[in-house]
């Protein structure tokens, strides 16, 4: 071979093992890869694109804890609270870590979607564990005004304010 077609005959052969190893990696860590791009997607924003990817990870049993509650959020942001409140129920009694992140978010979404009793439960809980937290106290007061049980939102509200714990509406 002469000496100007040698260093294009190595160029090329270079560029086969580059090409050729990157779609090993692919195919080898294809679940990998696939995870780094829904992650990607889901810190960017693109909550719509993420969930089919997300979704099929899930089928592989492939997501940990963090993926399972980003694909809550997904189906949350893509109107599905039923598939979100599913994921959030089943972190909430199997983890241990995040657990009162992911109880306040099932919370919320309760709270959101109109189901004040399963919100007032989550709430309580959380209040139980965390009772200076104001969030929580705000969330369990707003259930309990939806459900009308304005005497203890009432309360819910002084105790916010420092104010005493007393029932006003008698």
């Amino acid at each position: 071979m002469d000496k100007v077609r040698q260093p294009l005959y190595y160029s090329g052969f270079l560029l086969l093992v580059v090409v050729l190893t990157s779609l090993a990696y692919h195919w080898i860590r294809g679940d990998h890869v696939s995870l780094t791009r829904a992650d990607r997607l889901f810190e960017h924003g693109d909550l719509a694109a993420a969930q089919p990817v997300y979704e099929k990870l899930a089928v592989k049993g492939f997501l940990n804890e963090k993926n399972q509650f980003r694909l809550a959020e997904c189906y949350f942001a893509t109107d599905r609270p039923e598939d979100a409140l599913q994921i959030l129920k089943e972190l909430v009694k199997a983890s241990d870590i995040n657990k009162i992140s992911m109880r306040h978010r099932l919370a919320e979404i309760n709270l959101q979607y109109g189901w004040y009793q399963d919100a007032l439960r989550e709430y309580q809980a959380l209040i139980n564990i965390k009772p200076e937290n104001r969030s929580y106290r705000i969330g369990y007061a707003r259930a309990l005004a939806w459900i009308g049980n304005f005497e203890d939102a009432v309360v819910e509200y002084r105790i916010l304010l420092g104010e005493k714990n007393e029932r006003i509406l008698d």
